[in-house]
């Protein structure tokens, strides 16, 4: 008779548990996912140890399935640099080098240390093993990018459109992926999480453009800058609403009209998980606290961050650094042979991340660059429409749909003189509201803020003067809405008297 004490498991399936180990181990690897393996080696001490015994392998066949193979070393990739902890530019160069390694200009730049260092990254990648913590948070990673991809699509094609080509949703997740590597490569680091607080704690401009940006080329840093838009985007209802209205934020004249917004850079930076859950907030306090947590500065207090060298500034039209895509223009004649030619332009990028059996990229790309100066081949500001449409995202089938055979060359944009003068206006708006919002600050005041409505202004005792305190003794508001007229100056609001005292009989 079985005791009532015993093990569920032990009870329902003894032959499972006698199995041998490498067949417990298979079994565990087609689970179609880690979250399911997770829960599986928790039910009993021999299934962890199977688990245990092969967990690199257990977990590179599920990943594998789960997020297909043309993916997964950008994946491997992405986790080992977000890995990285403490975090120094040494460790972070040298996983870049061993990224890139495959690509010329490391070759050209390492010079006789490119075999030792290519030696070095073969070693490296054939030690590479998983974890179940890295692993489940790459499949955590995995779901944002598969989110953020489907609303890509839909925000750039619609949501009544033929479906993606299996060419176009890898295209989308690898832009994806490269983006979130290189905000974990390059975005601002708070001290905490530097190795050595002494260090900088950032790579410059031309460092990421060097260990980074120069190894794409043209067609594939539009790509990634599609990507930096639409994320830019996502997060603009909820990172307005806090800098429309927080006090603070006008007080530290916060411009969320600036196309090149330093302090929406620093947010873009932390990464696809904070923005997805950024994103999906709606209302004002769970956005301003989710804001408040990256952007707060510990050595100053509430001072919100910003970043002036990240993806930016650094993808500002500046010298071209493809020139073997430069000489191909110059010297091609009305586009003739397009696709043959491109194969060998792109046959000297040998890295993994280049791959694409696809020259429709490369064919928008020439169609909106063709007739521009070499110096702005990528990242035009004028082209920021095409790039809201995803134009180097898709194949060349859906291209000749959408936009006939892009025969006729792109031409610059219009300036639209009512837009321009609008804009003018809402600019000046905002400027008398940081001028308002900041004589709040210094008076005292936090909190939520409008033109229309100043009652949610709150005004902390310890910040009230006595004029303050009267005002609201007297009127029940706050100091802030008695008087719509004096702005700029403090009211005085004199204390009233006390009632005299009786007078007494003799």
């Amino acid at each position: 008779m079985v005791s009532s004490n015993a093990p569920v498991i032990e009870t329902l399936s003894p032959s499972f548990l006698s199995l041998p180990t490498e067949l417990k181990q298979h079994i565990l690897s087609l689970l179609p996912d880690l979250a399911s393996v997770e829960r599986a080696i928790l039910v009993h001490p021999s299934l962890y140890q199977s688990f245990i015994g092969a967990e690199s392998v257990i977990i590179t066949h599920i990943l594998k399935r789960q997020i297909g193979s043309k993916l997964i070393t950008l994946v491997e990739d992405v986790a080992d640099a977000a890995t990285i902890n403490p975090w120094s530019r040494e460790r972070m160069s040298s996983l870049l080098c061993r990224i890139f390694i495959r690509n010329k200009h490391y070759k050209s730049y390492l010079g006789a240390q490119y075999q030792r260092a290519y030696k070095l990254s073969v070693l490296e990648k054939q030690q590479r093993k998983w974890t179940l913590r890295h692993a489940l948070h790459a499949a955590e990673l995995h779901r944002d990018v598969e989110y953020f991809s489907r609303d890509f699509a839909d925000c750039t094609l619609g949501t009544i459109r033929t479906p993606l080509s299996d060419n176009e949703k890898h295209r989308i997740k690898r832009s994806f992926y490269i983006f979130e590597l290189y905000c974990t490569a390059f975005r601002r680091r708070k001290y905490r999480e530097l190795a050595d607080p002494e260090q900088a704690s950032r790579f410059s401009i031309e460092s990421q453009r060097h260990f980074f940006l120069r190894n794409f080329p043209s067609w594939q840093l539009e790509q990634i800058a599609c990507v930096y838009e639409y994320l830019k985007t996502h997060i603009t209802p909820a990172f307005d609403d806090v800098a429309q209205h927080d006090v603070e934020w006008g007080h530290q004249f916060i411009d969320w009209m600036d196309e090149n917004n330093t302090h929406k850079e620093f947010v873009v930076s932390q990464g696809l998980a904070y923005l997805r859950k950024l994103g999906a907030e709606t209302s004002y306090d769970d956005r301003y606290q989710l804001l408040l947590n990256v952007t707060s500065s510990p050595s100053e207090s509430r001072y919100v961050l910003h970043d002036q060298s990240f993806f930016h500034a650094a993808m500002s039209p500046h010298a071209p650094q493809n020139y073997s895509l430069i000489e191909y223009l110059d010297k091609m004649e009305d586009g003739v042979q397009v696709e043959s030619q491109t194969l060998l332009v792109a046959s000297h990028l040998e890295n993994y991340l280049l791959a694409d059996p696809d020259v429709g990229p490369f064919y928008a790309w020439l169609w909106a660059h063709r007739s521009l100066p070499n110096v702005m081949v990528y990242f035009d500001p004028d082209q920021k429409r095409i790039r809201s449409r995803g134009y180097v995202m898709w194949d060349r089938a859906r291209l000749s749909r959408r936009w006939g055979k892009l025969s006729n060359p792109w031409r610059r944009p219009r300036l639209n003189v009512n837009d321009e003068i609008e804009r003018l206006k809402q600019k000046v708006e905002m400027r008398v509201g940081f001028q308002e919002r900041s004589w709040i600050f210094r008076s005292g005041g936090r909190g939520w803020w409008s033109e229309a409505d100043k009652t949610k202004v709150v005004w902390p005792e310890m910040y009230q003067t006595q004029a303050e305190k009267n005002c609201k003794e007297l009127t029940g508001l706050p100091l802030g809405s008695v008087s719509e007229t004096k702005r700029t100056e403090r009211i005085e609001v004199e204390p009233v008297p006390p009632d005299p005292a009786p007078r007494q009989e003799p």
